[in-house]
Formats: C-alpha cells, sequence, structure tokens
C-alpha cells in the first residue's frame, strides 16, 4: 500500500509539473494559431452558406498543430523528470543549509554559556591542609579537584551563577556509600556562622570568565586507614570525624556533578591510598 501510494504519489506530482510547465506555450503558439485558421473559415461559412471552406487547408494545419503539440508533448515528457529531479535537489540543498545553519546556531548557544572543566594540568590533587583538633593542630592529606570556567575559542562565554556540587561515593563493588553537597575550598568557613544561622548561602559559587575553584573531597587518616569525606558538615565534628563521612577501605569511586541554572556537568575519579598517602585520579573526562 505504501509502495502504490509512492508510485500514484510520483506520477500525481509528474503531472502537476506537466501540466504547470507545458499549458501555455501550446495555449499561446498552438491553440490560439489553429483558432485562428478555424474561426475564418467558420464566419466566412455562418455569413455565406453557400461559401465551402478549404478543408484541406484547414485539415493540413490541424495535423501540423497536432504535430506540434505531441513533439512538445514528448520534450515535456523527458524534461519534467528532470525538472521534479532538480526541484528535489534544491529542497535537499535549502534543508541542507538549514540543518547546517540550524547546528551553527547550536554550537554558538553552547560557546555563550558556561564551560566549566577540569583545570589541568593537576586538576585533582592532594594537598596538605592543617586542622586544629581539641588539643594539636595537625597535617592532613586531602584530595581536591580544581575547577574552572574554561573560554571555548574565540566564543566568550557568560559567568557560571550559583553553582553547587553533588558528590556520590562508591566502594569497589559499586555500591552507593555516601552522598552529600560538596564543599568549595575558598568558601567560608561554616564555624564563622553565628550558632543557628543556615550554611546553605555556602554551597553554591559563582564561575567569573576563566574562573576557578576547588572543591574539597576527603582526607586520608593514616592512623586508621580509612578516608573521611569532607563538606561543611565536617566542622561540627573533631577534625571532621562525621560518622556517615567515614569511608571504610582504601578504594574508591566519585561522582562529582556540577549544578546550576545553565550547568548540569558530571565528572568521575578514583579515589585510593597506600603507603605513600592517598592519590585521586580522573576515570573519564565531561
Amino acid at each position: 500500500m505504501d509502495s502504490q501510494r509512492t508510485f500514484l504519489g510520483y506520477y500525481w506530482r509528474f503531472f502537476a509539473r506537466f501540466f504547470k510547465d507545458g499549458y501555455e506555450w501550446p495555449r499561446d503558439n498552438i491553440l490560439f494559431a489553429f483558432f485562428m485558421v478555424v474561426v475564418p473559415a467558420v464566419a466566412a461559412w455562418l455569413r455565406d452558406p453557400t461559401h465551402v471552406p478549404d478543408w484541406v487547408v484547414i485539415k493540413t494545419a490541424g495535423w501540423i498543430y497536432l504535430a506540434l503539440f505531441a513533439a512538445y508533448a514528448i520534450y515535456l515528457g523527458i524534461r519534467t523528470p528532470w525538472k521534479l529531479d532538480a526541484d528535489r535537489a534544491k529542497k535537499l540543498a535549502s534543508v541542507t543549509t538549514s540543518e547546517s545553519n540550524f547546528a551553527q546556531q547550536l554550537i554558538e548557544i553552547e560557546d555563550a554559556k558556561p564551560n566549566i572543566v577540569l583545570r589541568d594540568p593537576g586538576a585533582e590533587h592532594t594537598e596538605l591542609v592543617r586542622l586544629n583538633a581539641i588539643d594539636r593542630s595537625v597535617n592532613l592529606a586531602f584530595a581536591r579537584v580544581r575547577f574552572v570556567n574554561k573560554l571555548r575559542g574565540d566564543h566568550p562565554n557568560v559567568e557560571a551563577k550559583k553553582v553547587r556540587a553533588k558528590l556520590k561515593f562508591f566502594d569497589f563493588n559499586g555500591a552507593l556509600c555516601l552522598e552529600m553537597d560538596g564543599r568549595w575550598s575558598d568558601s567560608t568557613a561554616p564555624s564563622a556562622k553565628t550558632l543557628g544561622e543556615t550554611r546553605n548561602d555556602l554551597l553554591p559559587v559563582d564561575f567569573g570568565i576563566e574562573e576557578e575553584h576547588s572543591l574539597d573531597i576527603a582526607y586520608w587518616d593514616a592512623t586508621k586507614k580509612e578516608f573521611i569525606a569532607w563538606n561543611n558538615d565536617s566542622y561540627d565534628f573533631p577534625l571532621g570525624r562525621k560518622p556517615k563521612h567515614v569511608l571504610l577501605g582504601s578504594l574508591f569511586t566519585i561522582e562529582i556533578r556540577l549544578i546550576s541554572k545553565e550547568v548540569n556537568t558530571v565528572f568521575r575519579f578514583r579515589l585510593s591510598a597506600d603507603s605513600n598517602g592517598p592519590a585521586i585520579q580522573r576515570i573519564n573526562r565531561s
């Protein structure tokens, strides 16, 4: 049924184009000329019924015009498929151009968005941080990841406003161990907040163009051989050891999702530790 509709549809387009291209010339050159041959003879006969038209001339002219019409019809029959194909090629070219323009517009739209990527070299790294315990200060090896709102080529992007980080920790079996809000290293410490004051405003940061921020991940407790995930809640506990943030083991997969109105990007890392301390390594680039 579909092939029949395609077949009939083609010939519907064929005869529509055939008539559109072909009716003017026969009308102006054949039909009108034949009309001028016949009308005078008929007019003379109506004026004088005894007048006998020159039927030989009329018939000869009619056969000539019929032959011209047939030749013209053959010419149109050959030309029309070519015209249909040319129209189809023109439409395809127009569609291709439109798709290309649309694709370019999408590229320009994407280029005008924030482009938060890993800040290489050394985006993922470990860093010694001094923490104050009750009776002493200690240096702890923190795993951190640094991001930047990078320009895309020559296209200016925009600032990324109120970017939050969501972290997930998975053990070596792929089981979810912990899900938490992330903490930007250079944000205000929650300890500076007064009692009862919300900490939600500490979660997001703005990324100006070519501006970078680091995200705290976890530190390695070499004594107890465990990772301690770190965020704003950690400041409520000695050395940040919130019970839910204690990660038993030395190998984890981390998923970091950066979220804002115009940002939704995921980065994945492998967090491990050995006798030399903690190490963080990207699994894939986003």
